[in-house]
């Protein structure tokens, strides 16, 4: 079952409300403190029988329409509120209407209920009902709010939009930096290579002359002033003598087999750097493959929202949003 449509009345005593929902995705859209999260609220209040949410929001009535996708029947469940001076709770009133006939569960008779079961949240012909025709998990917002032990008596559940959506917020803190840390764990087992190709290594003259003849020095030197650039070494500190040691890498592949201590030392030098070079290729990769899942959520979301809202991810593993002419800047500086 889906929900069709919902219809309000006496929304914080003087507001109505009738809204058609699609079938897929639906948004409400408003200022702060216009009822979005209330309607929400409600709709979930209803369809659970949640009596504090329901006691709570002041209302007179609410109507939701039903779509059952597979068979296309109708049902509507309405939920009436009145008050009495005598009374301490206001009286809800359930209605329920479908291809069976009207059934009604009157406000006294829900009363009496509730005083002989004081902490029970569903009644329980009410409950019956409405799991045989909906099941709320389209927003999954039932939470139970912290509570301190002298609170524990207290039986009620909250029904919030913004608590879910503080969870949901810890919920892609947690994954964020989970990707976070495995990014870091391949820096780390970089790191060993990088020590690890200091090693000796036993090949003879011939060997390394042919292994370092092998490979593109450009291209060589562009990853190695890559790889400095990524771990904040300045360029000067760096420049001039990356400099001269490719100069004498290139001197020693032209001297022949007739090699001078420092054309020697080059050349083995280069290929302990060719190690690096490659192993921070490979690093790369794993790392752009760990983060494809945020980019892609990242992307998926600012699909969504654009050109009203961006969003990105700070260096907290924290999700941030530029709204307006913030969000078209943002927009701008993420094009490749």
């Amino acid at each position: 079952m889906l929900v069709e449509s919902v219809s309000i009345v006496g929304l914080w005593g003087s507001r109505n409300l009738d809204a058609s929902f699609f079938e897929d995705s639906n948004f409400l859209i408003g200022p702060n403190g216009s009822g979005k999260t209330t309607v929400i609220n409600l709709i979930a209040a209803v369809l659970t029988a949640d009596w504090p949410t329901l006691s709570r929001i002041p209302f007179s009535r609410v109507r939701l329409v039903l779509n059952d996708q597979e068979t296309g029947s109708k049902s509507t469940v309405a939920v009436d509120k009145s008050f009495d001076r005598q009374r301490r709770f206001p009286s809800l009133s359930y209605r329920f209407e479908d291809d069976k006939g009207p059934r009604d569960y009157s406000g006294d008779d829900i009363d009496r209920q509730m005083r002989h079961h004081p902490t029970r949240r569903m009644i329980g012909a009410i409950f019956e009902e409405l799991r045989s025709v909906v099941r709320v998990q389209w927003l999954s917002i039932h939470r139970r709010p912290l509570q301190s032990a002298e609170d524990d008596e207290d039986d009620s559940y909250e029904s919030t939009v913004d608590q879910k959506l503080d969870e949901l917020s810890r919920e892609l803190i947690k994954f964020f930096s989970k990707l976070a840390s495995a990014g870091e764990a391949e820096s780390e087992q970089f790191h060993k290579t990088v020590f690890t190709s200091l090693l000796y290594g036993q090949t003879s003259q011939w060997d390394l002359i042919t292994s370092v003849k092998s490979l593109n020095l450009d291209h060589e030197k562009t990853a190695l002033e890559e790889i400095f650039r990524k771990f904040g070494v300045p360029e000067r500190a760096y420049s001039d003598q990356l400099t001269e040691h490719f100069n004498l890498v290139s001197a020693a592949l032209s001297s022949g087999i007739q090699l001078s201590t420092p054309h020697l030392i080059a050349l083995v030098s280069m290929r302990s750097i060719h190690l690096v070079v490659k192993d921070w290729q490979s690093t790369l990769e794993r790392q752009l493959e760990i983060s494809k899942t945020k980019e892609q959520f990242l992307s998926l979301l600012n699909e969504m929202m654009k050109p009203r809202k961006r969003f990105s991810v700070n260096e907290k593993n924290e999700l941030q949003s530029w709204v307006g002419v913030d969000a078209i800047e943002q927009a701008e500086i993420a094009q490749p």
